[in-house]
Protein backbone atom coordinates (compact mmCIF):
# COMPACT_ATOMS: atom_id res chain seq x y z
CA UNK A 1 0.00 0.00 0.00
CA UNK A 2 1.10 3.02 -0.83
CA UNK A 3 1.20 5.51 2.65
CA UNK A 4 -0.64 8.58 2.84
CA UNK A 5 1.01 12.28 3.84
CA UNK A 6 -1.16 14.97 5.37
CA UNK A 7 0.66 18.68 4.45
CA UNK A 8 -1.52 20.42 7.43
CA UNK A 9 0.22 22.31 10.14
CA UNK A 10 3.40 19.50 10.19
CA UNK A 11 4.82 21.01 6.88
CA UNK A 12 7.43 23.54 9.01
CA UNK A 13 7.82 21.36 11.98
CA UNK A 14 8.61 18.09 10.25
CA UNK A 15 9.54 18.47 6.95
CA UNK A 16 13.56 18.25 5.84
CA UNK A 17 15.48 21.94 5.99
CA UNK A 18 16.37 22.90 2.94
CA UNK A 19 20.04 22.94 3.03
CA UNK A 20 19.75 18.93 2.82
CA UNK A 21 20.99 17.33 0.40
CA UNK A 22 21.90 13.46 -0.47
CA UNK A 23 25.44 13.41 -0.14
CA UNK A 24 27.53 11.00 -1.90
CA UNK A 25 27.22 7.47 -0.72
CA UNK A 26 30.11 6.33 0.92
CA UNK A 27 30.90 4.27 4.01
CA UNK A 28 31.54 6.39 7.17
CA UNK A 29 35.12 5.81 8.87
CA UNK A 30 35.94 6.93 12.08
CA UNK A 31 38.72 9.86 13.00
CA UNK A 32 41.01 8.77 15.20
CA UNK A 33 40.57 5.07 15.27
CA UNK A 34 38.77 3.37 11.73
CA UNK A 35 36.22 1.32 11.59
CA UNK A 36 36.49 -0.76 8.94
CA UNK A 37 33.25 -0.35 7.11
CA UNK A 38 32.74 -3.17 4.30
CA UNK A 39 30.79 -6.53 3.53
CA UNK A 40 30.98 -9.07 1.57
CA UNK A 41 28.27 -8.61 -1.05
CA UNK A 42 28.51 -12.28 -2.05
CA UNK A 43 24.92 -12.91 -0.59
CA UNK A 44 21.92 -11.10 -0.56
CA UNK A 45 21.51 -8.89 2.45
CA UNK A 46 18.63 -9.47 5.14
CA UNK A 47 15.75 -7.48 4.54
CA UNK A 48 13.88 -4.85 6.92
CA UNK A 49 10.61 -5.78 8.30
CA UNK A 50 8.11 -3.65 6.59
CA UNK A 51 7.37 -1.29 9.15
CA UNK A 52 10.73 -0.41 8.87
CA UNK A 53 10.66 -0.11 5.27
CA UNK A 54 7.71 1.97 4.79
CA UNK A 55 9.17 4.46 7.58
CA UNK A 56 12.29 4.47 5.13
CA UNK A 57 10.00 5.42 1.56
CA UNK A 58 8.03 7.83 4.06
CA UNK A 59 10.69 9.62 5.47
CA UNK A 60 12.56 12.15 3.41
CA UNK A 61 16.46 12.78 2.71
CA UNK A 62 18.71 12.59 4.38
CA UNK A 63 17.46 8.90 6.12
CA UNK A 64 20.04 7.93 9.05
CA UNK A 65 22.08 4.60 8.62
CA UNK A 66 21.24 1.46 9.58
CA UNK A 67 22.88 -1.00 11.32
CA UNK A 68 21.66 -4.70 11.26
CA UNK A 69 22.46 -6.46 15.06
CA UNK A 70 21.58 -9.94 16.66
CA UNK A 71 18.62 -9.31 19.20
CA UNK A 72 20.68 -11.68 21.68
CA UNK A 73 23.18 -8.54 21.78
CA UNK A 74 20.17 -6.49 23.06
CA UNK A 75 19.48 -5.95 26.51
CA UNK A 76 17.43 -3.52 28.28
CA UNK A 77 18.50 -2.69 31.86
CA UNK A 78 15.77 -2.06 35.14
CA UNK A 79 17.44 -0.17 37.85
CA UNK A 80 20.00 2.90 38.00
CA UNK A 81 22.24 0.36 40.28
CA UNK A 82 22.36 -1.83 37.01
CA UNK A 83 23.29 0.80 34.99
CA UNK A 84 25.79 1.62 36.89
CA UNK A 85 27.23 -1.43 37.45
CA UNK A 86 27.19 -2.16 33.77
CA UNK A 87 28.72 0.87 33.16
CA UNK A 88 31.99 -0.07 35.43
CA UNK A 89 31.93 -3.57 33.59
CA UNK A 90 31.75 -1.85 30.29
CA UNK A 91 34.72 0.23 31.19
CA UNK A 92 36.89 -2.45 32.57
CA UNK A 93 35.98 -4.37 29.38
CA UNK A 94 37.57 -1.35 26.86
CA UNK A 95 41.30 -1.69 25.46
CA UNK A 96 41.24 0.80 22.51
CA UNK A 97 38.00 3.92 23.04
CA UNK A 98 36.03 5.12 25.56
CA UNK A 99 33.66 7.33 24.65
CA UNK A 100 31.03 9.34 27.17
CA UNK A 101 28.68 12.29 26.19
CA UNK A 102 26.57 13.47 29.22
CA UNK A 103 24.78 16.67 30.30
CA UNK A 104 26.45 16.80 33.13
CA UNK A 105 29.20 14.45 35.73
CA UNK A 106 28.14 14.88 38.94
CA UNK A 107 30.15 15.44 41.99
CA UNK A 108 29.61 13.09 44.80
CA UNK A 109 31.30 9.86 46.06
CA UNK A 110 29.95 7.55 43.05
CA UNK A 111 30.52 10.12 40.43
CA UNK A 112 33.84 9.95 42.01
CA UNK A 113 34.95 6.06 42.20
CA UNK A 114 33.68 6.22 38.61
CA UNK A 115 36.67 8.74 37.15
CA UNK A 116 38.67 6.74 39.66
CA UNK A 117 37.56 3.70 37.31
CA UNK A 118 38.36 5.37 34.24
CA UNK A 119 41.91 6.21 35.65
CA UNK A 120 42.41 2.79 36.53
CA UNK A 121 41.57 1.55 33.01
CA UNK A 122 44.04 4.42 31.10
CA UNK A 123 47.06 3.68 33.63
CA UNK A 124 46.00 -0.52 32.92
CA UNK A 125 45.95 0.16 29.14
CA UNK A 126 48.29 3.52 28.25
CA UNK A 127 46.77 2.87 24.66
CA UNK A 128 43.24 3.83 25.64
CA UNK A 129 41.96 6.82 24.33
CA UNK A 130 39.21 8.49 26.20
CA UNK A 131 36.65 11.54 25.07
CA UNK A 132 34.70 13.09 27.61
CA UNK A 133 31.69 15.11 26.21
CA UNK A 134 29.29 17.47 28.59
CA UNK A 135 27.25 20.27 28.11
CA UNK A 136 29.74 23.79 28.77
CA UNK A 137 26.45 25.33 31.01
CA UNK A 138 26.19 22.36 33.12
CA UNK A 139 29.66 21.21 32.53
CA UNK A 140 30.77 24.60 34.74
CA UNK A 141 28.22 25.48 36.86
CA UNK A 142 29.58 25.62 40.47
CA UNK A 143 33.41 25.48 39.41
CA UNK A 144 34.09 28.98 41.60
CA UNK A 145 32.55 26.64 44.15
CA UNK A 146 34.29 23.61 43.44
CA UNK A 147 31.73 21.42 43.10
CA UNK A 148 31.26 20.77 38.92
CA UNK A 149 31.80 18.69 36.90
CA UNK A 150 34.80 19.76 35.96
CA UNK A 151 36.15 19.11 39.66
CA UNK A 152 34.95 16.07 40.06
CA UNK A 153 37.31 14.74 36.43
CA UNK A 154 40.22 16.37 37.80
CA UNK A 155 42.16 13.65 39.09
CA UNK A 156 41.75 12.28 35.63
CA UNK A 157 42.72 15.12 33.70
CA UNK A 158 45.44 16.17 36.25
CA UNK A 159 44.27 19.85 35.74
CA UNK A 160 45.37 21.91 34.60
CA UNK A 161 48.62 20.03 33.50
CA UNK A 162 46.69 17.19 31.16
CA UNK A 163 49.26 14.75 31.85
CA UNK A 164 48.04 12.66 29.19
CA UNK A 165 47.14 13.17 25.50
CA UNK A 166 44.93 9.94 25.17
CA UNK A 167 42.30 11.79 27.35
CA UNK A 168 39.88 14.77 26.62
CA UNK A 169 37.48 16.50 27.91
CA UNK A 170 34.97 18.36 25.52
CA UNK A 171 32.75 20.95 26.97
CA UNK A 172 30.06 21.62 23.63
CA UNK A 173 28.42 25.33 23.83
CA UNK A 174 25.13 25.62 22.24
CA UNK A 175 24.72 27.99 19.15
CA UNK A 176 22.39 29.61 21.41
CA UNK A 177 24.76 31.11 23.71
CA UNK A 178 28.03 30.89 21.69
CA UNK A 179 27.42 35.40 21.46
CA UNK A 180 28.97 37.51 23.28
CA UNK A 181 25.73 38.84 24.36
CA UNK A 182 24.53 35.63 25.87
CA UNK A 183 27.65 35.03 27.70
CA UNK A 184 27.53 38.55 29.05
CA UNK A 185 24.05 38.44 30.19
CA UNK A 186 22.74 35.36 30.74
CA UNK A 187 24.71 33.99 33.95
CA UNK A 188 24.81 30.20 35.18
CA UNK A 189 22.29 28.56 35.45
CA UNK A 190 20.39 30.59 33.58
CA UNK A 191 22.01 30.07 30.91
CA UNK A 192 20.75 26.46 30.96
CA UNK A 193 17.08 27.21 30.41
CA UNK A 194 18.14 28.26 27.08
CA UNK A 195 19.60 25.37 25.59
CA UNK A 196 21.95 22.28 26.42
CA UNK A 197 23.56 19.34 24.88
CA UNK A 198 21.70 16.73 25.93
CA UNK A 199 23.39 13.42 24.04
CA UNK A 200 23.69 10.74 26.59
CA UNK A 201 25.64 7.88 25.02
CA UNK A 202 28.60 5.53 26.26
CA UNK A 203 30.25 3.61 23.71
CA UNK A 204 33.28 1.41 24.48
CA UNK A 205 35.86 0.08 21.45
CA UNK A 206 34.01 -0.85 18.83
CA UNK A 207 30.64 -3.54 19.89
CA UNK A 208 29.58 -1.96 23.00
CA UNK A 209 27.07 0.63 23.84
CA UNK A 210 24.83 2.00 26.27
CA UNK A 211 22.08 4.35 25.47
CA UNK A 212 20.11 5.95 27.75
CA UNK A 213 18.19 9.30 29.19
CA UNK A 214 20.29 9.20 32.32
CA UNK A 215 22.85 11.63 33.23
CA UNK A 216 26.27 10.60 35.42
CA UNK A 217 25.06 11.60 38.42
CA UNK A 218 24.54 9.77 42.10
CA UNK A 219 20.59 10.26 41.51
CA UNK A 220 20.69 8.58 38.39
CA UNK A 221 22.76 5.56 39.83
CA UNK A 222 20.62 5.21 42.99
CA UNK A 223 16.62 6.23 42.79
CA UNK A 224 15.84 8.16 40.03
CA UNK A 225 14.35 6.08 37.08
CA UNK A 226 15.37 6.09 33.65
CA UNK A 227 15.79 3.94 31.01
CA UNK A 228 19.08 1.93 29.56
CA UNK A 229 19.58 -0.10 26.29
CA UNK A 230 22.36 -1.97 26.46
CA UNK A 231 23.87 -3.33 23.30
CA UNK A 232 27.09 -5.52 23.49
CA UNK A 233 28.50 -7.70 20.64
CA UNK A 234 26.17 -5.73 18.42
CA UNK A 235 28.96 -5.70 15.14
CA UNK A 236 27.90 -6.38 11.77
CA UNK A 237 30.32 -9.27 11.14
CA UNK A 238 31.47 -10.41 8.32
CA UNK A 239 33.85 -7.52 7.45
CA UNK A 240 37.16 -7.83 5.00
CA UNK A 241 40.59 -7.32 6.46
CA UNK A 242 41.32 -3.74 6.42
CA UNK A 243 41.93 -0.66 9.61
CA UNK A 244 43.67 -1.97 12.57
CA UNK A 245 45.59 -5.27 11.89
CA UNK A 246 42.41 -6.74 10.28
CA UNK A 247 39.91 -3.45 11.34
CA UNK A 248 36.17 -4.55 12.81
CA UNK A 249 33.34 -4.14 10.93
CA UNK A 250 30.87 -1.25 10.92
CA UNK A 251 28.82 -0.62 14.08
CA UNK A 252 26.87 1.03 16.09
CA UNK A 253 29.21 2.10 18.81
CA UNK A 254 31.60 2.80 15.89
CA UNK A 255 28.83 5.39 14.82
CA UNK A 256 28.48 7.32 18.17
CA UNK A 257 32.25 6.96 18.63
CA UNK A 258 32.34 9.44 15.10
CA UNK A 259 29.38 11.63 16.44
CA UNK A 260 30.80 12.49 19.42
CA UNK A 261 34.11 13.22 17.90
CA UNK A 262 32.37 15.35 15.30
CA UNK A 263 30.72 16.91 18.54
CA UNK A 264 34.04 17.33 20.33
CA UNK A 265 35.81 19.27 17.32
CA UNK A 266 33.42 22.44 17.87
CA UNK A 267 33.76 21.96 21.32
CA UNK A 268 36.74 23.92 23.66
CA UNK A 269 38.28 21.80 26.32
CA UNK A 270 38.01 22.66 30.24
CA UNK A 271 41.11 25.13 30.26
CA UNK A 272 39.75 27.44 27.58
CA UNK A 273 35.90 27.24 29.10
CA UNK A 274 37.81 28.67 32.05
CA UNK A 275 39.26 31.09 30.79
CA UNK A 276 38.38 34.45 31.38
CA UNK A 277 39.80 35.59 28.10
CA UNK A 278 37.17 33.03 26.49
CA UNK A 279 36.33 34.39 22.97
CA UNK A 280 36.46 31.40 20.83
CA UNK A 281 34.01 31.26 17.66
CA UNK A 282 32.40 28.34 16.86
CA UNK A 283 31.77 27.59 13.05
CA UNK A 284 28.07 26.26 13.40
CA UNK A 285 27.58 26.07 9.28
CA UNK A 286 30.62 23.64 9.32
CA UNK A 287 28.98 21.51 11.99
CA UNK A 288 26.00 21.42 10.48
CA UNK A 289 27.61 20.37 7.35
CA UNK A 290 29.87 17.52 9.27
CA UNK A 291 26.53 15.69 10.83
CA UNK A 292 24.72 16.30 7.86
CA UNK A 293 27.21 14.19 6.01
CA UNK A 294 27.65 11.85 8.63
CA UNK A 295 23.91 10.71 8.76
CA UNK A 296 23.31 10.90 5.53
CA UNK A 297 25.75 8.45 4.53
CA UNK A 298 24.50 5.27 3.73
CA UNK A 299 25.78 1.61 5.24
CA UNK A 300 27.38 -0.47 3.05
CA UNK A 301 26.46 -3.75 1.55
CA UNK A 302 25.01 -5.26 4.67
CA UNK A 303 26.37 -8.68 6.44
CA UNK A 304 24.64 -11.70 5.60
CA UNK A 305 24.86 -13.12 9.23
CA UNK A 306 21.39 -12.89 10.14
CA UNK A 307 17.94 -13.95 8.94
CA UNK A 308 15.30 -11.60 8.12
CA UNK A 309 13.77 -12.98 11.27
CA UNK A 310 16.33 -12.75 13.74
CA UNK A 311 17.99 -9.60 13.15
CA UNK A 312 17.27 -6.03 14.99
CA UNK A 313 17.84 -2.82 12.92
CA UNK A 314 19.18 -0.23 14.73
CA UNK A 315 18.73 3.27 13.76
CA UNK A 316 20.57 6.20 14.99
CA UNK A 317 19.17 9.96 14.84
CA UNK A 318 20.56 13.69 16.17
CA UNK A 319 17.48 16.34 16.74
CA UNK A 320 18.91 19.89 16.86
CA UNK A 321 16.50 22.28 15.91
CA UNK A 322 19.09 25.62 16.48
CA UNK A 323 20.98 23.72 13.51
CA UNK A 324 18.13 22.96 11.35
CA UNK A 325 18.57 18.50 12.04
CA UNK A 326 15.30 17.05 12.40
CA UNK A 327 15.90 13.51 12.09
CA UNK A 328 13.80 12.69 14.80
CA UNK A 329 10.73 14.53 14.32
CA UNK A 330 11.08 13.45 10.63
CA UNK A 331 10.65 9.93 11.66
CA UNK A 332 8.17 10.43 14.17
CA UNK A 333 5.96 12.25 11.45
CA UNK A 334 6.37 9.23 9.10
CA UNK A 335 5.56 6.85 11.92
CA UNK A 336 2.74 8.91 13.32
CA UNK A 337 0.91 9.38 9.84
CA UNK A 338 1.18 6.10 8.12
CA UNK A 339 -2.06 4.43 7.72
CA UNK A 340 -2.96 0.73 8.52
CA UNK A 341 -4.16 -1.77 6.15
CA UNK A 342 -7.48 -3.61 6.76
CA UNK A 343 -5.41 -6.79 7.62
CA UNK A 344 -2.62 -5.30 9.87
CA UNK A 345 -2.09 -6.28 13.64
CA UNK A 346 -3.76 -3.86 16.36
CA UNK A 347 -0.97 -1.68 17.61
CA UNK A 348 -0.14 -0.56 21.10
CA UNK A 349 2.20 2.48 21.14
CA UNK A 350 3.29 3.94 24.81
CA UNK A 351 5.61 7.40 25.23
CA UNK A 352 7.22 8.04 28.18
CA UNK A 353 8.74 11.30 28.85
CA UNK A 354 10.18 13.16 32.18
CA UNK A 355 8.95 16.63 30.97
CA UNK A 356 5.59 16.39 29.47
CA UNK A 357 5.21 19.49 27.29
CA UNK A 358 4.54 18.06 23.58
CA UNK A 359 3.79 20.94 20.68
CA UNK A 360 1.00 20.72 19.22
CA UNK A 361 2.13 19.52 16.04
CA UNK A 362 3.26 16.51 17.88
CA UNK A 363 0.30 15.78 19.81
CA UNK A 364 -2.03 16.52 16.29
CA UNK A 365 0.63 13.67 15.26
CA UNK A 366 -0.15 11.23 17.75
CA UNK A 367 -3.98 11.93 17.31
CA UNK A 368 -3.62 11.24 13.84
CA UNK A 369 -1.91 7.78 14.66
CA UNK A 370 -4.53 6.60 17.05
CA UNK A 371 -7.08 7.96 14.53
CA UNK A 372 -5.64 5.53 12.10
CA UNK A 373 -3.47 7.56 10.16
CA UNK A 374 -3.81 10.31 7.98
CA UNK A 375 -6.21 10.59 4.57
CA UNK A 376 -4.47 12.98 2.16
CA UNK A 377 -2.50 11.66 -0.17
CA UNK A 378 1.09 12.11 -1.17
CA UNK A 379 2.36 13.71 -4.84
CA UNK A 380 2.21 10.06 -5.84
CA UNK A 381 -0.97 10.21 -7.40
CA UNK A 382 -4.36 8.53 -6.42
CA UNK A 383 -3.61 5.21 -5.61
CA UNK A 384 -2.63 6.52 -2.15
CA UNK A 385 -5.24 8.53 -1.29
CA UNK A 386 -7.71 5.78 -2.73
CA UNK A 387 -6.03 3.40 0.09
CA UNK A 388 -6.68 5.28 2.61
CA UNK A 389 -10.19 5.41 2.72
CA UNK A 390 -12.60 4.85 5.62
CA UNK A 391 -12.53 0.98 6.04
CA UNK A 392 -8.70 1.08 6.76
CA UNK A 393 -9.20 4.16 8.94
CA UNK A 394 -12.08 2.94 11.21
CA UNK A 395 -9.97 -0.59 11.53
CA UNK A 396 -6.98 1.39 12.77
CA UNK A 397 -8.90 3.23 15.00
CA UNK A 398 -10.43 -0.15 16.54
CA UNK A 399 -6.48 -1.31 16.96
CA UNK A 400 -4.28 1.23 17.76
CA UNK A 401 -4.17 2.13 21.50
CA UNK A 402 -2.36 5.19 23.21
CA UNK A 403 -0.23 5.28 26.17
CA UNK A 404 1.65 8.09 28.06
CA UNK A 405 4.09 7.54 30.95
CA UNK A 406 5.31 10.59 32.81
CA UNK A 407 5.95 11.51 36.44
CA UNK A 408 3.55 12.58 39.06
CA UNK A 409 4.10 16.41 41.22
CA UNK A 410 5.74 14.03 43.72
CA UNK A 411 8.24 11.85 41.40
CA UNK A 412 9.09 14.84 39.30
CA UNK A 413 12.96 15.55 39.21
CA UNK A 414 12.38 19.12 40.66
CA UNK A 415 9.89 17.83 43.13
CA UNK A 416 10.95 19.62 46.21
CA UNK A 417 12.48 22.33 44.80
CA UNK A 418 13.07 25.97 46.25
CA UNK A 419 12.52 29.38 44.63
CA UNK A 420 11.54 29.31 41.04
CA UNK A 421 12.22 25.90 40.81
CA UNK A 422 9.18 25.22 43.10
CA UNK A 423 6.93 26.28 39.90
CA UNK A 424 8.46 23.95 37.50
CA UNK A 425 6.25 20.45 38.35
CA UNK A 426 2.96 22.61 38.26
CA UNK A 427 3.91 23.78 35.34
CA UNK A 428 4.22 20.27 33.86
CA UNK A 429 0.73 18.64 35.55
CA UNK A 430 -0.99 21.73 33.55
CA UNK A 431 0.69 20.68 30.75
CA UNK A 432 -0.42 17.17 31.20
CA UNK A 433 -3.87 18.64 31.51
CA UNK A 434 -3.50 20.50 28.30
CA UNK A 435 -3.22 16.81 26.52
CA UNK A 436 -5.53 15.15 28.53
CA UNK A 437 -7.98 17.96 26.54
CA UNK A 438 -6.21 17.83 23.49
CA UNK A 439 -7.39 14.30 23.38
CA UNK A 440 -10.97 14.08 25.28
CA UNK A 441 -13.23 15.96 22.84
CA UNK A 442 -11.62 13.78 19.69
CA UNK A 443 -11.52 10.38 21.09
CA UNK A 444 -14.67 8.23 21.10
CA UNK A 445 -15.33 6.79 25.04
CA UNK A 446 -14.37 2.98 23.90
CA UNK A 447 -10.90 4.26 22.82
CA UNK A 448 -9.52 7.13 25.65
CA UNK A 449 -5.93 8.12 26.32
CA UNK A 450 -4.25 5.65 28.84
CA UNK A 451 -2.49 8.07 31.14
CA UNK A 452 -0.35 6.49 34.09
CA UNK A 453 1.96 8.50 36.26
CA UNK A 454 4.79 7.30 37.78
CA UNK A 455 4.40 7.14 41.67
CA UNK A 456 6.78 4.95 43.29
CA UNK A 457 7.83 5.94 46.91
CA UNK A 458 11.15 7.68 47.32
CA UNK A 459 12.23 7.70 43.33
CA UNK A 460 11.88 10.20 40.73
CA UNK A 461 10.99 9.57 36.91
CA UNK A 462 13.07 10.34 34.02
CA UNK A 463 12.19 8.28 31.98
CA UNK A 464 11.81 9.14 27.99
CA UNK A 465 11.25 6.64 24.92
CA UNK A 466 8.65 5.03 22.87
CA UNK A 467 7.11 1.46 22.35
CA UNK A 468 5.35 0.59 19.47
CA UNK A 469 4.36 -3.14 19.61
CA UNK A 470 1.57 -5.05 17.21
CA UNK A 471 -0.21 -8.26 18.07
CA UNK A 472 -1.45 -6.73 21.56
CA UNK A 473 -5.44 -6.83 22.14
CA UNK A 474 -5.63 -5.77 25.91
CA UNK A 475 -3.60 -5.04 28.63
CA UNK A 476 -1.28 -2.50 29.59
CA UNK A 477 1.63 -5.04 30.67
CA UNK A 478 1.48 -6.34 27.09
CA UNK A 479 0.34 -9.10 25.46
CA UNK A 480 2.45 -11.55 23.08
CA UNK A 481 1.42 -11.38 19.92
CA UNK A 482 2.55 -11.76 15.85
CA UNK A 483 4.43 -9.06 14.06
CA UNK A 484 6.81 -6.53 14.72
CA UNK A 485 8.01 -4.22 17.63
CA UNK A 486 9.84 -1.10 18.06
CA UNK A 487 11.35 0.76 20.40
CA UNK A 488 12.93 4.74 20.84
CA UNK A 489 15.48 5.04 23.49
CA UNK A 490 17.61 8.09 23.80
CA UNK A 491 17.71 12.02 25.28
CA UNK A 492 14.68 13.39 24.19
CA UNK A 493 11.94 14.00 25.78
CA UNK A 494 9.25 14.92 22.92
CA UNK A 495 8.36 18.78 24.14
CA UNK A 496 9.34 22.23 22.84
CA UNK A 497 13.03 21.89 24.31
CA UNK A 498 13.79 18.69 22.45
CA UNK A 499 12.67 19.43 19.47
CA UNK A 500 13.57 23.22 19.19
CA UNK A 501 16.18 24.06 21.77
CA UNK A 502 18.37 21.43 23.18
CA UNK A 503 20.66 18.98 20.84
CA UNK A 504 19.57 15.03 21.53
CA UNK A 505 19.94 11.87 19.91
CA UNK A 506 17.92 8.54 19.91
CA UNK A 507 18.20 5.02 18.79
CA UNK A 508 15.48 3.43 17.01
CA UNK A 509 15.39 -0.61 17.27
CA UNK A 510 13.12 -2.47 15.02
CA UNK A 511 12.60 -6.34 15.06
CA UNK A 512 10.25 -9.26 14.71
CA UNK A 513 12.39 -11.47 16.93
CA UNK A 514 10.23 -12.72 19.59
CA UNK A 515 12.53 -12.66 21.77
CA UNK A 516 13.42 -9.34 21.75
CA UNK A 517 9.88 -8.72 21.39
CA UNK A 518 9.48 -9.73 24.82
CA UNK A 519 11.51 -7.84 26.38
CA UNK A 520 11.16 -5.12 24.95
CA UNK A 521 7.33 -5.73 26.77
CA UNK A 522 9.20 -6.68 30.01
CA UNK A 523 10.88 -3.34 29.92
CA UNK A 524 7.83 -1.43 29.68
CA UNK A 525 5.77 -3.52 31.88
CA UNK A 526 8.21 -2.92 34.33
CA UNK A 527 7.56 0.68 34.19
CA UNK A 528 4.17 0.36 34.50
CA UNK A 529 4.05 -1.50 37.51
CA UNK A 530 5.47 1.76 39.40
CA UNK A 531 2.95 3.81 37.23
CA UNK A 532 -0.80 4.87 38.83
CA UNK A 533 -3.71 5.34 35.97
CA UNK A 534 -4.85 8.60 36.18
CA UNK A 535 -8.70 7.63 35.80
CA UNK A 536 -11.90 9.10 36.70
CA UNK A 537 -12.17 11.31 40.21
CA UNK A 538 -15.73 11.76 41.99
CA UNK A 539 -18.64 13.40 39.85
CA UNK A 540 -17.08 12.12 36.41
CA UNK A 541 -14.66 14.35 36.76
CA UNK A 542 -10.88 13.11 35.77
CA UNK A 543 -8.48 12.43 38.53
CA UNK A 544 -5.57 14.49 37.13
CA UNK A 545 -7.94 17.42 37.61
CA UNK A 546 -8.60 17.28 41.16
CA UNK A 547 -4.63 16.57 41.92
CA UNK A 548 -4.00 20.17 39.77
CA UNK A 549 -6.41 22.01 41.81
CA UNK A 550 -4.48 20.67 45.28
CA UNK A 551 -1.24 22.23 43.57
CA UNK A 552 -3.12 25.56 42.51
CA UNK A 553 -3.47 27.00 45.98
CA UNK A 554 -2.91 30.61 47.02
CA UNK A 555 -1.15 32.54 44.84
CA UNK A 556 -0.44 29.56 42.72
CA UNK A 557 -3.91 29.89 41.28
CA UNK A 558 -3.59 33.30 39.95
CA UNK A 559 0.10 33.75 37.96
CA UNK A 560 0.88 30.11 37.83
CA UNK A 561 -1.41 29.07 34.14
CA UNK A 562 0.01 32.29 32.93
CA UNK A 563 3.39 31.81 33.60
CA UNK A 564 3.04 28.26 32.27
CA UNK A 565 2.03 29.48 28.93
CA UNK A 566 4.91 32.41 29.13
CA UNK A 567 7.43 29.45 29.34
CA UNK A 568 5.92 26.42 27.47
CA UNK A 569 8.90 27.39 25.03
CA UNK A 570 11.56 26.78 27.85
CA UNK A 571 9.90 23.41 28.96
Amino acid sequence: MIPCVRRSVHQRLYSTPSHFKTANLRPYLATNTPCVCSYSSSTSPPTPPALLSSLFDRAPSPRPPLFPLPPSSISFLREPSEFYHTLFESISRCRDRLTLSALYLGHGPMEQALVQHITAACAKYPSLQVHILLDHSRGTRGHSHHASSLTTLAPLLSLPSFSSPNVRVSLFRMPQLSGPLARRFLPSPVNEAVAVSHVKVMAFDDEEILITGANLSQDYFTTRQDRYVHIRGGGGGGGREGGRGGGPPESLACFYHELIETLGRYAVSPLVALSQEHRSVVDFQALKTELTDLFSSTSPSLPPSFSDEHVCWAMPTVQCGPLGLRLDQTLLHALLSASPSPSSASQHMSLATAYLNPPLSFLEDLQTWQQGGTEEGTEGGLQGEQQCNETGRKRGRERRHLSILCPSAETHGFAGARGIKAFIPLAYALHEQRVRKHFRPSLPPSLPLSLYRYTRPGWTFHGKGLWLLEGEEEGEGGREGEGVALTVAGSSNYGHRSFERDLESQVWLVSADGGLKERMREERASLLRECSSVGQGEGGREGGEEEEEALLRGHWKVWAPTLTTWTQGLL
